[in-house]
């Protein structure tokens, strides 16, 4: 029998995904959602800027912006 991942125990807990995306938690998973990973600053700025215009970002997101020096794109959104 193969052996499992010690990462993987059968006393795990799944959490059911109903198909929804889930909101963003850190800077680079929108980036990439938006399709902007590997653009320059400027172009990456100006798909947040849209995606916040009608996007509210969660805590977690929020303070991922602030860490990572893009807090600027929060504070022109008028989000505190």
């Amino acid at each position: 029998m193969p052996k499992l991942s010690p990462a993987l125990r059968d006393d795990m807990i799944g959490v059911p995904y109903d198909g929804t995306p889930r909101p963003p938690q850190v800077l680079q998973f929108l980036v990439h959602r938006l399709g902007v990973l590997d653009a320059d600053v400027a172009t990456q700025d100006k798909a947040i800027r849209a995606w916040l215009a009608s996007n509210q970002p969660t805590p977690n997101l929020a303070a991922s912006f602030r860490r990572l020096g893009r807090g600027y794109l929060l504070d022109e959104a008028g989000i505190s």
